[in-house]
């Protein structure tokens, strides 16, 4: 009995040791990519652009998997236009993988959308093992993320005055949020290079979503701001339906922000 028990117990320990070995290896891939995606901090202050450009290059760097940097031009003093593509192997870009973006900073001086995109950008990646919703996102969406459309306007804007509008406005004075083709009538203001790369870069990607985050105010709009011929028109259904949504969890989260 004892022969037939010790032949046993050496017949099931190689099974036993490939099982182990396979599960400890599955734990440290787990816990080392767990590890490699924790790694990002963004201390709680405004990141002027020598600061918001090392932050993108080093968490691009540091995590190719899920972070992809690219210009899409320069504004009128030089600065790059950055973008981050935040998704799962960013490099890819497959056919039903829908792209959206976030653009903020288009006013240089409301730099809280500014801040609010890099601590998006290391919330998706250091979520991405911890948090379905987040991995559902990345594995699905090619976030597009520019955290400043106007960094010259950013750097001549001083800390604390928030009503000179000092900043507001790109190195020429030119506001960018008035700068683009109007849907219903001409724009005759001299087209900026921020405004150009834009244009160019909405060209060449086909957003199905987009996001433009302002500051200093509690409104969510969507197009269309003006009609034409300042004529009122009842809204389409999908209009309708849109702003219902819009305004619901504009509204929830108001609430919850309350409390």
């Amino acid at each position: 009995m004892g022969k037939a028990w010790k032949g046993h117990r050496e017949e099931m320990k190689p099974a036993m040791w490939y099982i182990s070995g396979f599960l400890v290896v599955v734990l440290y891939l787990y816990l080392s990519a767990i590890q490699y995606v924790r790694g990002i901090q963004v201390d709680f202050s405004y990141h002027n652009y020598e600061h918001m450009t090392k932050l993108l290059q080093d968490i691009s760097r540091e995590h190719p998997d899920f972070a992809l940097l690219y210009s899409i031009g320069r504004s009128v003093q030089g600065r790059e236009l950055w973008v981050m593509v935040v998704s799962r192997y960013p490099n890819e870009e497959p056919i039903l993988k829908p792209n959206v973006k976030y653009v903020a900073n288009m006013h240089g001086n409301e730099a809280v959308g500014r801040e609010l995109m890099l601590h998006l950008i290391t919330y998706l990646i250091n979520n991405y093992y911890t948090d379905n919703y987040v991995r559902w996102l990345l594995d699905t969406t090619r976030i597009h993320i520019m955290p400043s459309m106007n960094p010259d306007g950013f750097e001549s804007a001083i800390e604390g005055q928030c009503s000179g509008g000092q900043g507001r406005y790109n190195a020429r004075g030119f506001d960018l949020n008035r700068n683009f083709p109007d849907f219903f009538k001409t724009n005759n203001k001299q087209q900026q290079p921020e405004t150009e790369a834009v244009k160019e870069w909405l060209e060449n990607v086909q957003f199905v979503l987009s996001g433009n985050i302002h500051g200093g105010a509690l409104v969510a709009s969507y197009p269309y701001d003006n009609e034409a011929n300042n004529k009122k028109k009842r809204p389409s259904l999908w209009g309708m339906k849109v702003e219902k949504k819009i305004l619901k969890m504009w509204g929830d989260q108001q609430r919850l922000f309350q409390h």
